[in-house]
């Protein structure tokens, strides 16, 4: 049989495809990993799943190399964003944005109303702020059906054995309560010593949890009328207050949930830039989650109102910024550095 010519029209060349080169299988398979993980992965992780392509000794090496190939899948429109962790608990996670293979979990409310006795027996088995915590983001909507938690599983004497942390358990479930009821409450609570607390009257809107320790409350102070944060260990006391909310969730914006210490209202805002080293930005870059920052070439750009945060990334990983545009950060660093070693030659 006579083979088939095949007719390509005038103007038309076959393309010619280039072999692929081990930078570019590199990416592909990155962005693979990534998008078949859609909690997002570790750069521990990550190195488990692509031996033969970060196996240098040196993991800053190949910590650099990471941040290269994820500059590279963003140039590509891939938006991956960096977390400190995830639902499943990973630590300092990549994870794609937007990704389409994000699924959202939808309960029905019979399905609710069983998942809330379930854990409420749980609870008082053993008493968990993770689970509480938990229990604020399932039942945000459904309310009606939060858990209702026995006297028992609030503050178990026998398991806790002091009374501070007593103290700690019943002001957590407190807070968790007047969030899931909205109701206005007094704090007697301190920046720097319990010594000099003072009383503030807030509406309680969110808890927040930061990695696996620090728990913050996003609230509404009545008498500064402007969202503030609360380090929760820092509340001393709680008293429930009559009437309802002035203000509501829904007035919560994403730089509310901004926990950083950048973001702690000491001053007015400044603005710095720093000038980066090119391979260690990416060491600039995982310190800064979650609070906002621009990035041009290897300039980072960030407004805060609490510069002293800077200090002691910078002692840690001084190789990473070469220099900024801040007098008043350079003054403020020699200061700190200064009462540092005060205060180390005091205790020697």
């Amino acid at each position: 049989m006579a083979k088939k010519k095949i007719n390509i029209p005038p103007g038309d060349r076959e393309m010619i495809i280039p072999p692929i080169g081990n930078k570019e299988r590199r990416n592909l398979e990155l962005l693979f990993n990534l998008i078949r993980y859609p909690n997002g992965l570790s750069f521990e992780h990550i190195k488990r799943l692509m031996p033969e392509h970060y196996n240098n000794e040196n993991l800053d090496s190949d910590q650099r190399k990471l941040r290269r190939d994820i500059d590279t899948l963003e140039s590509q429109g891939v938006a991956i964003k960096f977390y400190s962790d995830n639902y499943c608990g990973e630590r300092n996670i990549y994870k794609i944005i937007n990704s389409p293979l994000n699924r959202e979990i939808i309960f029905s409310k019979d399905e609710l109303l069983t998942l809330s006795v379930i854990i409420a027996k749980e609870m008082e088995i053993s008493y968990s702020e993770d689970l509480l915590i938990a229990c604020q983001k399932i039942f945000q909507k459904n309310l009606d059906i939060f858990p209702k938690f026995a006297k028992s599983s609030q503050v178990n004497e026998k398991e806790i054995g002091n009374e501070k942390e007593s103290i700690e358990k019943n002001l957590f479930h407190t807070l968790l309560q007047v969030v899931k009821d909205r109701k206005p409450i007094k704090i007697l609570y301190f920046k720097d010593f319990p010594e000099v607390a003072s009383e503030r009257n807030i509406d309680p809107l969110l808890i927040l949890k930061r990695n696996s320790l620090d728990f913050y409350l996003i609230g509404y102070d009545r008498d500064k009328r402007e969202i503030r944060r609360y380090i929760i260990p820092k509340i001393l006391r709680i008293t429930i207050l009559e009437g309802d909310l002035i203000k509501k969730s829904e007035t919560i914006k994403e730089e509310d949930l901004n926990y950083h210490p950048l973001a702690f209202k000491i001053h007015e805002p400044k603005s710095l830039t720093f000038k980066c080293d090119t391979n260690l930005i990416w060491k600039f870059i995982n310190f800064l989650y979650p609070h906002p920052y621009t990035k041009n070439s290897n300039k980072i750009s960030i407004i805060t109102t609490n510069i002293s945060a800077l200090y002691p990334f910078y002692i840690k990983d001084s190789d990473c910024i070469l220099n900024t545009d801040s007098d008043e950060f350079i003054l403020g660093l020699k200061k700190y550095i200064n009462d540092l070693q005060t205060s180390y030659n005091a205790i020697k």
